[in-house]
C-alpha cells in the first residue's frame, strides 16, 4: 500500500550507538593565526558522524515538502535516545525549515543512545500520540481521514522487529487517550535500517513485513557507503511518498561570474515537482523517450544529483517576445523547487524567473516514429514562471494534436467557398481564450466547487451564444456591443462594468432609433430590417445570461423598459421584437435580409420552443438542410439529439479512428453545466499581459 496522498509524516529517529561513529570524508582545515610563537600552526582534521548525515537528509526531505506543499503535508520530528523528545508538531509555526533546524539544534552535543533491548519499540508512545493529534486542517474539517506515514530511522533494527510488530499492531487498535484527538484510520510504517557493515552491496532493499487492511509495515536496509547514502535513501522515499518527479533543464547558457567576456557555458538545473506534471507527456508517448539513460546501458535510467530514481531531460529555449502568450495552452500548473538550492546555476535560474520572466522548455523528439521524414523540430512542453513569489511549472498542450485549431474552414464541402476571414477567430481569442486563462488554485482555500469545475463553468457561459461567422451576427463585430461580450460571462458586475453594459445597451438602442425607415412597404420588410434584427439579437444575448446573477437580470429588465419607449417606423420596438422572432423561427424571413442572417439565434430559439418536433414544422428546418423523401415513400423525422449520442455516432462514422484525450473531454462536458460560479478574478487582459 503506497500512501501517495498521506496527510501526515512523522520522522522517528533512533539515536543508537552507531550513529555517533565518525564516517565519510575527512575535512582538513588550517588553524587561524595565533600570537603565541610557541604554538605550532598545525592543521585540523574533522570527520562527520552518521547522525549529521541523518539530520541533513531529514532536513532536505522537509525542505522539499515545505517548498511544494506548504503546510498541507505537515511533518513532525521525534528524537529517541535515553528519552523520547518531540522536536516539532503539526502547529503552523513548526512547518518551516527554520523551525525544524532550530529543533535539531536543541539536541546539542548529547551522546546518549537508545536502548533497543527495551521491551517494546522505543518512541512508540510519543509517535502514536502525535498521530492521534489533529492538524489545524483536521481541526477545521473534522471529517477528514486521519492518515499518516511514519519513517523510523536507526540501526540494528532487523533483529528487534519480531518483538516490535505485535506490540505496534496492538497499540494501533487502541483509541486515543486525549479528548479531541482522532482515531488512526490508516498508516504506513517504514523501518529504515542503516547498515554500517563492510558489505559492498549499495542497493536499498525493501521488504514488506506485515500488512493489514488499514496498516502496512515495510523494512528498508540502507547500506551506508558514502556521504550521500542516507540522503539518497530519503530522497527515494520522498519521490515515492509525496508523488514526486524530477525534470532536468539542460543547455542553459551562462557566463562565468569572474569573466564577463568569457564564452557562455551550458549548465543544467534540476527541478523537483509533483509527478503529475509528466502525466501529459506520458499520454503523448513522449516521457519514456525523454527520461535520461545511462551511457553504458540505455535500459537503465540515469540517476540525477537529487537522488531520485530518474529525471526527464528538457531543453532551455532562449526567451522570445511571444513566450508570455503560451500560458493560454496551459493544462496544468505545479509548484517547483530546485534540487540544489545553493549552486550558482540554480540561483541564477531562480532569480531570472522570480524577476518576472518566463522560461519555455522544449524537446527535440517527434510525436510519431523515431525516424520520421523531414527535418527535426522542437515542441514547447513546459512553461516555467512565477505567480507571486512561487515558481510554477505549467504543462503546455502545444505538443498535442488538437492543441491548435484545424485548418479553417472545417465545414462540409458544399460550404468551402466561405473565406476563412468570415470566421470570428480574432474575437474568439480576445473574448474567450484570453479571459479563460487560469492561475493555480491555492491549496489552503476551501472551495465549494473545485477549480476544474469552475473552469468548465466558464466554458459553458462563454459558449451560450457564440456565432461562428461574422455574417451570422449583427452586433458581434459592433464596437458598441464590445462591453456586453466582455462582461456578460462574469459572475457579477462591478459598478464600472454594470455602467459599461448599460451604456452599450443605450448606444445600440440609440442607433436603432436613428436608423432610416426601410422604403419597402409591408410588415415582413419592417421585421427583416437591420434595426429590428439588431434588437432581436440584443434581446436574445441578454436573455442568455439573465440567470447568472441579479446584475444580469436587472440589465435584461432595463432593456425591456427602454424598448417600450423606443419607436421605430411608428411602432414600439417591444412589439416588433416578438413578431420578428416568430417570423425567424416559424416563418420565412426575406432571403439575404439582416434577420435571415441570425442563424444561431434561430437555431437556439427553435430548439427551446420545440419547433423541430412539431407537426408540419418543415419550414423551420435549417436553411442548408435538404428535405429527403419528397415524393417517395421515404419518411425522415428530425428530432433533437443529445451531445453524447451525437459524438458517439460521429466517432463511429469517421473513416479514421482518433483516440480520445482526457484533456479535451472536459471542454465538451462544459456544455452540461448550469448556474453561476466564480472563477478567478483579475485575469483577463490583452496580448501583452504575462
Amino acid at each position: 500500500m503506497v500512501l501517495v496522498n498521506s496527510m501526515k509524516t512523522v520522522f522517528m529517529m533512533h539515536k543508537t550507538k552507531d550513529v555517533y561513529k565518525p564516517f565519510g570524508d575527512i575535512y582538513h582545515f588550517d588553524r587561524g593565526p595565533n600570537r603565541r610563537s610557541d604554538v605550532v600552526n598545525t592543521k585540523v582534521s574533522i570527520q562527520r558522524n552518521v547522525w549529521s548525515f541523518v539530520v541533513e537528509a531529514v532536513l532536505e526531505y522537509c525542505r522539499i515538502t515545505f517548498d511544494l506543499f506548504s503546510d498541507s503535508r505537515p511533518i513532525s520530528v521525534i528524537s529517541v535516545d535515553s528519552e523520547e523528545k518531540i522536536l516539532s508538531l503539526w502547529y503552523e509555526e513548526d512547518q518551516s525549515l527554520e523551525a525544524v533546524w532550530k529543533a535539531f539544534s536543541t539536541e546539542g552535543d548529547s551522546v546518549a543512545s537508545v536502548d533497543l533491548d527495551y521491551p517494546g519499540m522505543p518512541g512508540l508512545y510519543s509517535c502514536k500520540n502525535v498521530l492521534h493529534m489533529p492538524t489545524p486542517y483536521q481541526t477545521q474539517w473534522p471529517d477528514t481521514g486521519n492518515v499518516g506515514c511514519v519513517l523510523i530511522i536507526g540501526s540494528d533494527m532487523r533483529a528487534k522487529l519480531s518483538n516490535w510488530l505485535p506490540i505496534l499492531t496492538e497499540q494501533l487498535q487502541n483509541p486515543p487517550q486525549e479528548t479531541g484527538y482522532l482515531p488512526i484510520d490508516s498508516t504506513e510504517w517504514i523501518f529504515i535500517d542503516l547498515d554500517l557493515s563492510s558489505s559492498t552491496d549499495e542497493n536499498v532493499a525493501e521488504n514488506e513485513l506485515f500488512s493489514t487492511e488499514k496498516h502496512t509495515m515495510l523494512y528498508q536496509r540502507v547500506p551506508v557507503k558514502n556521504n550521500r547514502s542516507v540522503l539518497r535513501a530519503l530522497m527515494r522515499l520522498a519521490e515515492r511518498n509525496l508523488g514526486m518527479a524530477s525534470t532536468l533543464v539542460q543547455e542553459i547558457p551562462m557566463k562565468e561570474e569572474t569573466n564577463a567576456d568569457a564564452v557562455s557555458t551550458m549548465y543544467g538545473v534540476e527541478l523537483l515537482h509533483e509527478s503529475k506534471a509528466h502525466d501529459f507527456l506520458q499520454h503523448l508517448g513522449l516521457a519514456e523517450r525523454l527520461y535520461l539513460r545511462q551511457e553504458a546501458d540505455k535500459t537503465m535510467f540515469q540517476e540525477p544529483s537529487s537522488g531520485f530514481s530518474k529525471t526527464l531531460g528538457i531543453k532551455w529555449i532562449s526567451p522570445r517576445p511571444v513566450d508570455n502568450l503560451l500560458i493560454r495552452y496551459s493544462v496544468g500548473a505545479f509548484r517547483v523547487t530546485m534540487a540544489a538550492v545553493n549552486t550558482r546555476s540554480s540561483v541564477c535560474l531562480s532569480q531570472f524567473v522570480l524577476g518576472g520572466r518566463c522560461v519555455v522548455l522544449a524537446h527535440n523528439l517527434y510525436r510519431g516514429s523515431t525516424s520520421p521524414e523531414g527535418p527535426q523540430t522542437s515542441a514547447d512542453v513546459f512553461l516555467l514562471l512565477c505567480h507571486g513569489s512561487v515558481m510554477y511549472l505549467h504543462v503546455l498542450a502545444s505538443p498535442a494534436p488538437l492543441s491548435h485549431p484545424p485548418i479553417l474552414p472545417a465545414l462540409p464541402v458544399r460550404q468551402l467557398e466561405i473565406p476563412e476571414t468570415d470566421f470570428r477567430v480574432i474575437d474568439f481569442v480576445k473574448n474567450f481564450l484570453l479571459p479563460a486563462r487560469l492561475a493555480p488554485a491555492s491549496a489552503n482555500s476551501a472551495y465549494s466547487i473545485t477549480p476544474k469545475i469552475r473552469a468548465l463553468q466558464l466554458v459553458e457561459r462563454g459558449t451560450r451564444y457564440w456565432p461562428l461567422r461574422n455574417d451570422a451576427t449583427l452586433i458581434g463585430g459592433n464596437e458598441l456591443a464590445t462591453p456586453l461580450f466582455e462582461h456578460m460571462t462574469k459572475d457579477f458586475f462591478e459598478v464600472a462594468e454594470s455602467a459599461a453594459c448599460e451604456k452599450a445597451v443605450d448606444s445600440i438602442l440609440a442607433t436603432i432609433k436613428s436608423h432610416p425607415v426601410p422604403k419597402e412597404t409591408g410588415s415582413s420588410h419592417l421585421l427583416c430590417s437591420q434595426p429590428v434584427a439588431m434588437a432581436v439579437e440584443l434581446e436574445f444575448l441578454l436573455s442568455q445570461y439573465a440567470d447568472i446573477s441579479e446584475d444580469h437580470s436587472q440589465l435584461m429588465a432595463t432593456f425591456k423598459k427602454k424598448a417600450e419607449v423606443v419607436v421605430f417606423a411608428n411602432k414600439r420596438l417591444s412589439k416588433l421584437i416578438p413578431k420578428a422572432k416568430n417570423l425567424l423561427i416559424n416563418g420565412h424571413p426575406i432571403a439575404g435580409s439582416p434577420l435571415s442572417r441570425l442563424s444561431e439565434v434561430k437555431h437556439q430559439l427553435r430548439d427551446k420552443s420545440g419547433g423541430m418536433s412539431k407537426p408540419g414544422a418543415a419550414t423551420s428546418l435549417p436553411d442548408n438542410e435538404t428535405v429527403f423523401g419528397n415524393g417517395t415513400a421515404l419518411n425522415i423525422v428530425f428530432a433533437p439529439c443529445p451531445m453524447e449520442i451525437f459524438m458517439q455516432q460521429l466517432t463511429g462514422a469517421s473513416k479514421r479512428s482518433i483516440p480520445s484525450r482526457a484533456e479535451f473531454e472536459g471542454v465538451l462536458a462544459g456544455g452540461n453545466l448550469k448556474g453561476p460560479l466564480r472563477l478567478y478574478a483579475g485575469l483577463t487582459g490583452g496580448e501583452d499581459e504575462n
